[in-house]
């Protein structure tokens, strides 16, 4: 094993574990931390460019809502319906090549967090 990679793997153990998932997704993604909230949203910071993470919430959430895709570009949020639930997809700047992404899955009553996860791993599998 190469000293940097040595360096780096022990630098990683010394990571907390609660809460913080050091994760390679499926892609360009790296997942540092993700969390369901109480409000509903299940939050994912992501070292990525805040714009290439808002060009795969786009593609994502394309290929998922039925019927019409509402987009806004300031804030970066869209809406739409999938599974039969009102599903909001918020992307932010946090610094340089860190974003943050929220997915919330509203229910009648309530929200549903396996929703709000599968949207979010679905949208960091679009990362080229």
């Amino acid at each position: 094993m190469r000293p940097h990679h040595s360096i780096l793997l022990a630098a990683l153990l010394t990571l907390p574990l609660a809460g913080c998932a050091l994760v390679v997704g499926a892609g360009a993604a790296y997942i540092v931390t993700e969390e369901y909230l109480p409000d509903g949203f299940y939050e994912t910071h992501v070292a990525l460019d805040v714009d290439e993470l808002w060009e795969a919430a786009q593609t994502g959430m394309g290929h998922l809502i039925i019927g019409s895709l509402v987009t806004e570009e300031n804030p970066r949020r869209l809406t739409g319906e999938f599974r039969g639930q009102d599903m909001i997809v918020e992307v932010q700047a946090v610094d340089l090549d860190k974003s943050l992404l929220r997915v919330q899955a509203k229910q009648m009553i309530g929200y549903d967090e396996e929703n709000a996860r599968y949207v979010t791993d679905y949208i960091l599998r679009q990362v080229d």
